[in-house]
C-alpha cells in the first residue's frame, strides 16, 4: 500500500484515484506543474529559434541565467535532439534581449548511412 501525506487536496492540482487491489483506493497528485516564470520564454525559443524580451537591462544577466537553466532542465528536448546540442546565444538593444537557438552536431557523436 502506498502511504504519504496528502498534499493533492491542498496543493490545488487535481488527484488521481488508483486502486491497488479491492477495497483499498488511494489518491495521488497528478504530476502536472504551473509553468514556472521564465519557461515561456524557452518554449518560443524552442518552437521559433529566436525569442525577445523587454526588460529593464538590469535585469538581464538574471533573465539571460533563467532561461539557460531553463534548457539545461527540459530532459526530453535533448533526448528529442540527439545527437545534436544547442547554444543559445543573445543579443543586447537597450532594454530589448534577444536569445538565439543554434543547433550543433555534437562533436562525438557518431552518424552512419543507415542514420541518413
Amino acid at each position: 500500500m502506498l502511504c504519504g501525506s496528502n498534499k493533492a487536496a491542498s496543493s490545488g492540482y487535481p488527484a488521481v484515484k488508483i486502486t491497488l487491489f479491492p477495497g483499498h483506493e488511494t489518491k495521488l497528485p497528478t504530476l502536472t506543474q504551473a509553468m514556472r516564470l521564465y519557461q515561456p520564454i524557452w518554449e518560443k525559443l524552442k518552437r521559433e529559434g529566436k525569442a525577445s524580451v523587454t526588460a529593464n537591462r538590469v535585469l538581464h544577466a538574471r533573465i539571460l541565467k533563467a532561461v539557460i537553466k531553463e534548457k539545461w532542465l527540459d530532459l526530453g528536448y535533448k533526448l528529442e535532439i540527439a545527437p545534436y546540442h544547442c547554444i543559445v546565444t543573445h543579443s543586447r538593444s537597450n532594454s530589448v534581449l534577444t536569445f538565439y537557438l543554434t543547433k550543433h552536431l555534437h562533436p562525438s557523436a557518431t552518424i552512419t548511412l543507415q542514420d541518413i
